[in-house]
């Protein structure tokens, strides 16, 4: 089983070759630059936004690897089934869509403490980011994030009318 991800800069690609090996290439020259291993089966993985970090998961646990420093570690808590992760804009805040008894829930991380900040209920089977990171959507609901100055995840909050007539239009 291969997974791809391009890395930001659309320089480097990320594959793995078997479930416990990462490497990582330059596409122009065709060289290795590097190859680290991971103590958990791949189901998925995704790169962030600055290319600096991998979130990977074997749908229970999810780990998030730095991979220039091969430093690591795993987000507190088995799922029952990680069915998609996405980065903030600021690759502060991890988001985990999972399925647990029955429900979907989003869960919101804080990268930089390693902690769960927000768990959430939601319809959709989506994660998506708006550019500005001040918002998150899961296919069917719109939530608003807010931040504090250094960008750690302070509430989220649901928007009730995600539709807006502004300006006439």
């Amino acid at each position: 089983n291969v997974e791809i991800a391009f890395r930001p800069d659309g320089k480097i690609i990320s594959w793995s070759l078997d479930s416990l090996e990462f490497q990582v290439w330059d596409p122009f020259s065709g060289k290795q630059i590097e190859t680290f291993t991971d103590s958990i089966e791949l189901c998925s993985f995704i790169v962030s936004h600055d290319g600096h970090l991998l979130a990977v998961t074997d749908g229970r646990k999810v780990s998030i690897r730095e991979p220039s420093t091969g430093k690591h570690f795993y987000l507190e808590k088995s799922f029952e089934s990680c069915l998609m992760m996405a980065f903030s804009p600021n690759d502060m805040i991890l988001a985990t869509l999972s399925l647990s008894r029955g429900n979907l829930i989003v869960d919101l991380w804080d990268l930089p403490t390693h902690e769960l900040r927000s768990s959430l209920n939601v319809a959709g089977r989506k994660i998506q980011f708006s550019e500005d990171g001040k918002c998150f959507c899961t296919g069917h609901e719109i939530y608003h994030i807010e931040t504090d100055a250094e960008g750690h995840l302070v509430s989220v909050a649901a928007d009730v009318d995600p539709i807006r007539v502004k300006d006439g239009w």
